[in-house]
């Protein structure tokens, strides 16, 4: 520090000397005694102003170079905040949508797992021909109508396991009812088709619950 105060004395003391005549253009100056300027000069309460304020200046171009790289550095870090912020959530949002297409999955499976159990439950259909059999008409609510023929001694369950099967309607979601006289058969799956008067033909229709 002592020797850049003494060049910045050095060269403002030279200024001076060319603005008063004293400076190097004076060919008759004694080295010496231009020393023995300057170093008095140098000490002189106007060059001490001069040089605090080529300090002054300086630090302030100082501190303003250090503000910009504090906050080019600010930003920074708070641009690299958003980025890992994002990309937690979108690894977040991906992991979600696994989860949730893994359980639509598994909820998938469930269903056709229970499906195929009912469906090894309803009964074969009888022949035309056979002896002890009713024909059931049984309207969808999509509109379509099944046509299935049963033994006397199959049960309410024979034809909705049916219905599941045939509709792909959820278990226990729909009724199965007559229209004339009017009756729901959901709440009797053990009674026989005989016993529930559903021969030798019959209609049925399926609301949805």
């Amino acid at each position: 520090m002592m020797d850049e105060d003494a060049q910045m004395a050095a060269a403002i003391a030279a200024s001076m000397g060319e603005h008063t005549g004293h400076g190097i253009n004076s060919q008759h100056t004694e080295s010496a005694d231009g020393a023995a300027d300057e170093n008095m000069y140098s000490r002189s309460p106007e060059f001490q102003r001069m040089l605090s304020s080529a300090v002054s200046r300086e630090n302030a171009e100082l501190n303003a170079q250090r503000h910009i790289i504090r906050e080019q550095d600010e930003e920074y870090q708070m641009a690299l905040a958003i980025d890992r912020s994002r990309a937690e959530m979108q690894r977040q949002e991906q992991l979600e949508a696994e989860r949730a297409a893994l359980e639509t999955q598994r909820t998938l499976e469930e269903r056709d797992a229970r499906r195929e159990k009912i469906a090894r439950r309803v009964p074969a259909e009888p022949q035309a021909e056979a002896a002890q059999i009713t024909e059931l008409a049984i309207r969808l609510p999509s509109g379509k109508r099944l046509i299935r023929r049963f033994r006397l001694n199959h049960t309410i369950q024979s034809v909705l396991d049916y219905v599941v099967t045939e509709a792909e309607l959820s278990e226990g979601a729909f009724d199965l009812l007559s229209t004339y006289p009017r009756k729901v058969f959901t709440s009797t799956p053990d009674m026989t088709l005989e016993s529930a008067g559903l021969f030798p033909k019959a209609a049925l229709i399926v609301t949805e619950r």
